[in-house]
């Protein structure tokens, strides 16, 4: 028996098993069963976490697909400057649970004043901090290498493949592709990477698998996303449990799937409360200050704006933070009540501003094949394996 609650697993002799049938199909009330006295309800985790820090709203690439027009989100250029920093820092002493910055962009290392400063005052701060950076990898220099070694600042690198899938739409503002010089860069940055995320805009003569299995082997780098365009999202791919687990156990890259996704969240007990954590455990702050629960949400003409760094006023934050947070908390849907997996489903709402349940039935019947599936993996002695394959397979926020 698991408990989606605690993450606990209890296993029944043959009269506890014929108990929690009966209490499973509603013959027997929970409440007079030896069930009540092991299940705790669950907590739902409201502790921000992340913040990704917008520290520039421009980019010195263009590259075709951007859904925030270079980097701009439609908004006049700036950076994220001093003035704003202590601002963030003000904010950060009133939210001791930030366990992440991030620094996003644009491109963030467009702005290494801003990075320094930041990095030295938050550091005296919180020395317990995580920083973190995507970035398009173009950029590096002294001052920037001193900075990541300083700081212990990890990377999301952004490249989309081959030289050939990468320079069709990663371009300089002359039209040259970026492969060469991400390539030259990576020896500077290759201890610092954490993770590596392509795009992946459907014209490649490869698969989005062999995209992954070419960027592992490259750069040595077991956490490689390829990621649909913004927008473009196809149908849930469900694929076969037993065939996913034989090629997490067998491949160099771990494949991106629901199969990878849901296993991880077993053994990670990553308990999901929210279809997303926009907002809860994630906040975007964009270059001029403004609150967002997502930089996905950026470019909706103010529409999910929770604050402004500039006149911050904690009450207010908290109370659009909480209205938008009712939007991707499972609780405000009955859908999701007695839904097996409702602890272990994600969907992003910014793609279409909604959630969707048309889909509800197949995943849950497709998430309880997985986990069959791995219980049979585990009872064959192969659970050290899948862990010590899963071990590199860190999701990035």
């Amino acid at each position: 028996m698991f408990d989606t609650g605690q993450f606990k697993i209890f296993e029944l002799d043959e009269e506890h098993i014929q108990e929690f049938e009966n209490v499973y199909r509603g013959i027997i009330n929970e409440k007079d069963s030896f069930i009540s006295s092991l299940i705790k309800n669950r907590t739902i985790n409201y502790d921000l976490k992340t913040v990704k820090i917008n520290m520039t709203n421009f980019c010195n690439l263009k590259c075709n697909y951007c859904f925030a027009n270079e980097g701009t989100y439609n908004k006049k250029k700036r950076i994220f400057d001093k003035e704003l920093i202590d601002k963030f820092i003000d904010f950060l002493i009133l939210y001791p649970s930030i366990q992440n910055i991030t620094f996003f962009g644009g491109e963030p290392l467009l702005n290494e004043d801003g990075i320094e400063y930041l990095c030295e005052h938050v550091h005296n701060l919180r020395p317990d901090i995580g920083f973190y950076c995507q970035t398009n990898g173009t950029l590096m220099n002294e001052r920037i290498d001193k900075l990541i070694h300083q700081y212990k600042i990890k990377f999301t690198l952004s490249i989309d493949g081959s030289k050939e899938d990468n320079d069709r739409n990663r371009v300089f503002k002359d039209n040259r592709g970026s492969f060469d010089i991400i390539n030259d860069n990576y020896k500077c940055f290759k201890e610092s990477v954490l993770s590596i995320e392509a795009t992946y805009d459907g014209k490649s003569k490869y698969s989005k698998r062999e995209i992954a299995e070419y960027l592992t082997k490259k750069y040595d780098c077991t956490n490689v996303s390829v990621c649909e365009l913004f927008g473009n999202s196809r149908n849930i791919e469900f694929t076969s449990p037993k065939k996913d687990i034989e090629d997490i156990l067998n491949s160099s890259s771990i494949p991106i799937n629901r199969t990878r996704e849901l296993i991880l969240g077993f053994f990670t007990k990553t308990n999901q409360c929210y279809f997303c954590s926009a907002g809860t455990q994630l906040l975007n702050i964009d270059s001029d200050g403004k609150i967002y629960p997502c930089h996905l949400l950026i470019d909706k003409e103010d529409k999910y704006v929770l604050g402004d760094l500039t006149a911050f006023n904690k009450d207010e934050f908290e109370r659009k933070r909480f209205k938008f947070t009712e939007k991707v908390n499972k609780k405000s849907y009955k859908q999701c009540k007695k839904c097996n997996i409702s602890w272990n489903c994600s969907q992003c709402f910014a793609a279409k501003e909604n959630i969707n349940f048309d889909d509800c039935k197949k995943m849950n019947d497709n998430a309880l094949e997985i986990y069959e599936e791995l219980a049979r993996e585990i009872k064959r002695g192969r659970l050290n394996e899948i862990l010590l394959k899963l071990k590199g397979a860190v999701k990035y926020v």
